[in-house]
């Protein structure tokens, strides 16, 4: 069989885009060959993206998700299989040439009313923000740790565990469980409850990670907007100068270190797995949501 994973998109015979199983004859398709499909994809897509990112300057900011680290769209995953969700529901967050955006709301604490914190179901926020590691389901040649994020991810690796937040994975107990994978999000945005007005002039209220991320690049047009008026560049690909921006501009992030993401969408449910917000750089929120006077 072609090997997608290995081949540049350019070199793609017809067939391997095309229909080596004659579908309109197929009467049932199992999930595995389902998720065997989309993953075939995915691959593609990556390296299309990748030509793309080295062709022109462009940036792609997608949600994280709102399901958690281990949540599914109907409750959690079981113990067989805890991270399932970090196969199937991050893509295309888990792509290194994408910056994914987390959520996060406002909630009161002991030190102040509305402190910014992790958006979870569990502390009302209706969804919870996504993030985690590709899992082991995704070509490690494509979606391994990038050498850009490897520093703040190995140090969250290594300042948080079972002892510092007792769902945190293991290597013995979860099965799934990847840490060498491409680490998500890399920064996030307020997500919880915005006020929509629709075209009939009602209003309602809506949260998800799927707000996060135009919100994130409304503020990079912004920014953009402020770097082409002082004669500079243009932001492009942008994750590499996020991850050095978090360890030599850390103001430029309002850096969230309350809450986690173990939760499942609704918050009914505590997930058997979740990563918690730390300083710096978490799987949670990433650096957090854009400081913008810094940013800039």
């Amino acid at each position: 069989m072609f090997d997608v994973e290995r081949a540049d998109t350019d070199d793609l015979p017809p067939s391997a885009c095309g229909t080596p199983l004659d579908l309109k004859r197929t009467l049932a398709l199992t999930l595995t060959l389902a998720l065997d499909l989309a993953l075939t994809l995915a691959r593609i897509l990556a390296r299309t993206l990748a030509h793309a990112r080295r062709s022109f300057s462009c940036k792609i900011l997608v949600a994280s998700g709102d399901l958690g680290a281990s949540g599914g769209s109907k409750g959690c995953y079981p113990a067989s299989n805890p991270l399932y969700g970090n196969d199937i529901n991050s893509w295309p967050q888990a792509s290194p040439w994408v910056t994914a955006v987390g959520g996060t709301q406002f909630l009161a604490t002991a030190d102040d009313p509305q402190a910014e914190v992790v958006c979870s179901g569990a502390t009302g926020g209706y969804i919870t923000s996504g993030g985690g590691f590709a899992g082991p389901a995704f070509s490690q040649d494509l979606f391994s740790t990038p050498a850009w994020q490897k520093t703040a991810v190995e140090r969250y690796l290594a300042d948080n565990n079972q002892s510092t937040f007792a769902a945190f994975p293991t290597a013995a107990g979860t099965p799934g469980w990847n840490p060498t994978g491409r680490a998500y999000p890399d920064i996030a945005a307020y997500g919880a409850w915005f006020p929509i007005v629709g075209l009939d002039g009602e209003s309602s209220s809506m949260s998800g990670t799927s707000l996060s991320a135009p919100m994130a690049a409304a503020l990079f047009s912004l920014a953009n907007q402020a770097l082409m008026r002082d004669g500079y560049d243009t932001i492009g690909y942008a994750n590499p100068m996020l991850y050095w921006m978090g360890e030599n501009c850390t103001d430029a992030f309002n850096d969230i270190t309350i809450g986690n993401n173990q939760a499942n969408e609704d918050g009914d449910k505590s997930c058997l797995f979740g990563f918690p917000a730390a300083p710096g750089w978490d799987a949670a929120t990433g650096f957090g949501s854009i400081n913008f006077g810094p940013f800039v």
